[in-house]
């Protein structure tokens, strides 16, 4: 994370720099200070950008976000903390919210596009013990996370479940579980395979009888089997 404070310094510098170079001292009109001050700010931007340091809007834009992240984190943590007491989706997904903040910290520090590897993992961690989620197991956060970015599709299901089965789901797994068995779609029957597999264990079986009732058994399935054959 950028140090903002040391560049907001570095801006003030460069300000009493440009007004000793002015030899303006205190300006006479509020003109004369914004044309002063837009000049610093012109001065700092150039020598930031030489240096390749951030310019004093992207600085203000990182705070912004800091603040904003900051804000997300707090609620998570709160939610967390309540969570054993007073479960619910919309606490959990406070919780995906804040580790999805760090989720991004972890991918911009590492410069990865996805979430494998050992590096995303180890810069993940340590922001999972510095930001209070230390005691969550990673079943649990990778649980929370998929349901936070599940969150608008499982809410819609969620919001039509009568009350008593969201008290029975109490964790963002059984939560994912019993949104996925409603919202999927059975299978179709492949019913030539079933034939397939019921005739081999049939014909397994058979192979292992005595002659006398492998006989007997054939004359009792000859009725059912000899239309079949003919068709």
């Amino acid at each position: 994370m950028t140090d903002a404070s040391s560049h907001i310094r570095d801006e003030a510098n460069y300000l009493a720099l440009w007004q000793q170079q002015t030899n303006a001292g205190k300006p006479r009109h509020a003109e004369d200070k914004k044309s002063q001050d837009a000049g610093a700010v012109g001065l700092y931007g150039r020598a930031t950008r030489e240096k390749g340091e951030p310019s004093p809007a992207q600085i203000k834009a990182e705070a912004q976000r800091n603040a904003a992240d900051m804000r997300v984190i707090l609620a998570g943590v709160k939610a967390w903390r309540d969570i054993n007491f007073n479960c619910s989706l919309e606490k959990w997904r406070a919780v995906g919210a804040a580790l999805n903040v760090g989720r991004e910290q972890a991918l911009r520090e590492t410069k990865q596009n996805n979430t494998i590897g050992g590096k995303y993992t180890k810069a993940l961690g340590k922001w999972i013990q510095e930001n209070g989620f230390e005691g969550m197991a990673k079943n649990t956060r990778c649980w929370t996370l998929t349901l936070f970015d599940k969150y608008a599709e499982v809410s819609q299901w969620w919001n039509n479940l009568e009350l008593y089965h969201r008290r029975r789901l109490l964790a963002p797994q059984s939560i994912l579980s019993a949104y996925r068995a409603a919202t999927t779609p059975p299978r179709p029957i492949d019913l030539r395979r079933n034939a397939l597999s019921g005739f081999r264990k049939f014909m397994s079986a058979f192979k292992r009888m005595k002659e006398t009732d492998a006989a007997a058994l054939l004359a009792e399935l000859r009725d059912e089997i000899m239309p079949l054959v003919m068709q």
